[in-house]
């Protein structure tokens, strides 16, 4: 039976990996509504605008605006983000990868 590190540590894994576009390697982890979580290895502030793209079935390159960032006790920090340009078709491949918003 798995623990529950060992199933986030699964989950991570799995997580569709991307990079900002500064450079700063990251991993998409959670999807709703019009909000994405990623883990990476430094912070933004609330209100920074973030480019970044995202290999879903392939490179979906998504813009929004930092909600916060909190640092996790693994190490890496869980970045909150607005979505500003989410087409239909991103939206649908997020939902795809990551699941529908709320369920």
């Amino acid at each position: 039976m798995d623990t529950v590190d060992e199933r986030a540590t699964s989950e991570i894994l799995q997580a569709p990996s991307g990079r900002f576009e500064d450079g700063t390697p990251l991993q998409a982890v959670e999807y709703g509504q019009l909000t994405l979580t990623l883990h990476c290895p430094r912070a933004y502030p609330p209100g920074k605008p973030l480019s970044l793209q995202v290999e879903l079935d392939e490179a979906v390159a998504l813009v929004g605006r930092c909600i916060g960032s909190k640092l996790q006790p693994e190490g890496h920090y869980q970045v909150r983000m607005r979505l500003t340009n989410l087409s239909r078709p991103t939206r649908l491949a997020l939902e795809g990868r990551l699941g529908k918003p709320g369920a």
